[in-house]
Protein backbone atom coordinates (compact mmCIF):
# COMPACT_ATOMS: atom_id res chain seq x y z
CA UNK A 1 0.00 0.00 0.00
CA UNK A 2 2.74 2.49 0.93
CA UNK A 3 4.77 1.62 -2.14
CA UNK A 4 1.73 2.28 -4.37
CA UNK A 5 0.90 5.55 -2.60
CA UNK A 6 4.49 6.75 -2.86
CA UNK A 7 4.48 6.09 -6.60
CA UNK A 8 1.00 7.50 -7.22
CA UNK A 9 1.49 10.80 -5.40
CA UNK A 10 5.18 11.53 -5.95
CA UNK A 11 4.36 14.03 -8.70
CA UNK A 12 2.35 16.05 -6.14
CA UNK A 13 5.23 16.13 -3.68
CA UNK A 14 3.57 13.79 -1.17
CA UNK A 15 5.82 11.25 0.50
CA UNK A 16 4.94 7.96 2.19
CA UNK A 17 7.25 5.95 4.43
CA UNK A 18 7.41 3.05 6.82
CA UNK A 19 10.39 3.49 9.15
CA UNK A 20 11.83 0.38 10.77
CA UNK A 21 14.60 0.77 13.34
CA UNK A 22 17.11 -2.06 13.23
CA UNK A 23 20.25 -3.09 15.04
CA UNK A 24 23.53 -2.64 13.14
CA UNK A 25 23.45 -6.32 12.08
CA UNK A 26 19.98 -5.89 10.55
CA UNK A 27 18.02 -7.59 13.30
CA UNK A 28 14.82 -6.01 14.64
CA UNK A 29 15.27 -3.30 17.25
CA UNK A 30 12.57 -4.89 19.42
CA UNK A 31 12.13 -3.23 22.78
CA UNK A 32 15.37 -1.35 22.29
CA UNK A 33 13.98 1.07 19.71
CA UNK A 34 14.39 4.77 20.39
CA UNK A 35 11.50 7.21 20.20
CA UNK A 36 13.96 10.06 19.82
CA UNK A 37 15.79 8.29 16.97
CA UNK A 38 12.45 7.73 15.21
CA UNK A 39 11.52 11.39 15.63
CA UNK A 40 14.85 12.57 14.25
CA UNK A 41 14.63 10.12 11.36
CA UNK A 42 11.07 11.13 10.41
CA UNK A 43 12.08 14.80 10.55
CA UNK A 44 14.92 14.01 8.13
CA UNK A 45 12.44 12.23 5.82
CA UNK A 46 9.94 15.09 6.01
CA UNK A 47 12.59 17.66 5.13
CA UNK A 48 13.77 15.68 2.10
CA UNK A 49 12.98 17.10 -1.31
CA UNK A 50 11.93 13.83 -2.96
CA UNK A 51 10.47 10.45 -2.09
CA UNK A 52 13.09 7.93 -1.02
CA UNK A 53 12.51 4.20 -0.75
CA UNK A 54 9.15 3.71 0.98
CA UNK A 55 10.66 1.13 3.36
CA UNK A 56 13.17 3.03 5.46
CA UNK A 57 15.28 0.68 7.54
CA UNK A 58 17.55 2.69 9.78
CA UNK A 59 20.01 2.32 12.62
CA UNK A 60 20.07 4.81 15.48
CA UNK A 61 22.85 7.33 14.91
CA UNK A 62 23.56 6.12 11.36
CA UNK A 63 20.36 6.79 9.42
CA UNK A 64 19.04 4.86 6.46
CA UNK A 65 20.68 1.53 5.71
CA UNK A 66 19.55 -0.76 2.93
CA UNK A 67 20.01 -4.24 4.34
CA UNK A 68 20.45 -7.08 1.83
CA UNK A 69 17.37 -9.06 0.86
CA UNK A 70 17.16 -12.11 3.09
CA UNK A 71 18.72 -10.46 6.14
CA UNK A 72 17.66 -12.47 9.19
CA UNK A 73 15.66 -10.07 11.35
CA UNK A 74 14.88 -12.26 14.36
CA UNK A 75 16.92 -12.34 17.52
Amino acid sequence: MLESAAAAFAHKGYKFYYADERLPDGKLGGRGISGQAHGEFYLHLAQGETQGPWLQTFVKGKGYIEFPVGTVVTY
